[in-house]
């Protein structure tokens, strides 16, 4: 059984500053499908890492900066 934390983490690394829309919906898709003991702490992290990188001023991508 894969894990939909690992696979979100593995989509924003690989992506890194490249992340766009797409990669936030499958990030999101992936979020729902994890346990929910673990959801509300794997979700902090994911959001913290996704507000790092669209919240540089060097991003470009088209994600909205996360507050």
């Amino acid at each position: 059984m894969n894990d939909p934390f690992a696979d979100a983490l593995a989509i924003i690394s690989e992506r890194g500053s490249d992340l766009n829309l797409v990669d936030m919906r499958e990030i999101e898709a992936l979020i729902v499908d994890c346990p929910l003991e673990r959801a509300a702490e794997m979700q902090g992290w994911i959001y913290e890492a996704l507000s790092l990188i669209v919240n540089d001023p060097l991003y470009k991508g088209d994600i909205p900066p996360i507050e």
